[in-house]
């Protein structure tokens, strides 16, 4: 029974149907179902009390209009089947008040009727609406001439008359419950979406203002920081043709080099900014032993570098996953800028790197003694293009990356810095599964 009315319920509910409208299509099912239930009773009682009448065929003809409705959302026809609940249950009413007379309160199950149609069709069709209002009443008032000209079929006396229009108050009130019911939770569920489709519009219009905003930055770098080594390349090139001296030249290619790297460095920053955007994040197991040590290789050659002790704690008591391509970038950035700006006419320059694992996330601190940061920097290192000196070239995009990175992962990163004393950085990343 229970897998049979399931059936009915999911009747004209398919993989494509969109979550709303699936909603609305059950509640229709439902709510034709149990009312075509509770008419069953009444059926059994017509065949005992009046045997020799057709009462009982009539009214299970009637009962089993209302299971046309999840035939109807069957074969989606969804508006159909939620205008003929409507109206099988006019026909219904009209039924009993040529059986049973006014006098029996049946004619208080038309307002059932309008309620039913303001329920399945949740104001969204205000016509419809209406029309089968208007048509309820003039059913309504078709049933009180039938009544006043001819009558009831069945003469009850007064106690009869009391019992029955006790029961279809209780059956009206029941009716509008299980309407209520089906429709507030239809309502409470679009409302719920709703909110979620807000979110998720909001969301994206954040994204998308970031993005413009990120676009506005990236013409503006193309154009600074792309063309200004072009542009040095270019005169150095048209010195070197005029030049003899080999010295002189081979000066010149020294700084063309270190243009050239600075753009280089640029275009790389840019296809790792675009790849965090929009790879999906991987999940390996990560040596972190291993990483920092490659990524100290890569630097082993410049000068600061060599200077500066480093200090690396790791405390890998859980095993942690996570995207090895992003840390990488990440913890490369944060270590080269460590060594970038470094204060190496200290006694001891120092960078410390701290790291603990758990089975929820991983904690990782990179630590610096060298120039600092200012205070009124702090909140805008992680900014696009932002750049706290030109004391030391750089590209603006090394922490902003490193941000951006963090966030993808869904993890946080704070900083912590006083001017010519120390710069630390604190990043926990959760596990990625």
């Amino acid at each position: 029974m229970i897998m049979f009315l399931r059936k009915i319920t999911d009747a004209g509910v398919t993989s494509e149907t969109q979550r709303e409208d699936a909603l609305e299509i059950r509640a229709t099912n439902m709510m034709t179902t149990y009312l075509s239930l509770l008419v069953y009773p009444l059926v059994a009682y017509s065949y005992f009390e009046f045997p020799e009448k057709t009462y009982w065929i009539q009214l299970l003809f009637l009962a089993s209009l209302y299971g046309l409705s999840p035939i109807f959302n069957h074969f989606k026809q969804h508006t159909l089947a939620r205008t003929f609940s409507v109206y099988a249950g006019l026909l219904a009413v009209l039924w009993g008040t040529w059986l049973f007379g006014f006098d029996t309160g049946v004619q208080f199950l038309f307002f059932v009727n309008v309620v039913n149609a303001f329920m399945s069709f949740h104001f969204a069709h205000r016509w419809k609406v209406a029309l089968i209002i208007l048509s309820i009443f003039l059913v309504y008032l078709f049933s009180w001439y039938i009544y006043e000209t001819y009558g009831a079929e069945i003469p009850f006396n007064y106690h009869q008359k009391q019992t029955w229009s006790v029961f279809f108050w209780i059956l009206g009130f029941v009716a509008i419950l299980i309407y209520s019911y089906f429709s507030i939770q239809v309502v409470r569920t679009k409302s719920r979406i709703l909110l979620q489709h807000q979110s998720k519009l909001e969301n994206q219009n954040l994204a998308l203002s970031k993005a413009n905003k990120e676009l506005d930055y990236f013409f503006y770098a193309i154009s600074h920081d792309l063309r200004s080594p072009l542009a040095s390349v270019l005169g150095l090139i048209e010195l070197m043709k005029i030049e003899n001296d080999p010295k002189q030249i081979n000066n010149y290619l020294n700084l063309q080099e270190s243009s050239i790297r600075k753009m280089n460095d640029f275009i790389f920053d840019i296809i790792h900014i675009a790849k965090n955007a929009r790879q999906k994040l991987e999940s390996e197991p990560i040596h972190f032993q291993q990483l920092i040590t490659d990524i100290f290789i890569q630097h082993e050659f410049n000068e600061d570098s060599q200077k500066i002790e480093k200090i690396i704690q790791i405390n890998e008591s859980v095993p942690f996953h996570s995207d090895p391509t992003r840390l990488k970038i990440i913890l490369n950035n944060l270590l080269s800028n460590a060594i970038h700006y470094s204060n190496t006419t200290k006694e001891h320059p120092q960078i410390k790197i701290d790291i603990q694992t758990s089975h929820n996330n991983a904690k990782i601190i990179v630590w610096d003694n060298g120039l600092g940061i200012p205070e009124e920097y702090q909140k805008k290192v992680f900014e696009m293009f932002f750049r706290g000196t030109d004391a030391k070239p750089g590209t603006g995009l090394g922490l902003y990356m490193v941000h951006e990175i963090v966030s993808k992962l869904g993890g946080q990163i704070s900083l912590k810095s006083e001017v010519g004393n120390y710069t630390e950085f604190t990043i926990t990343l959760p596990q990625v599964n």
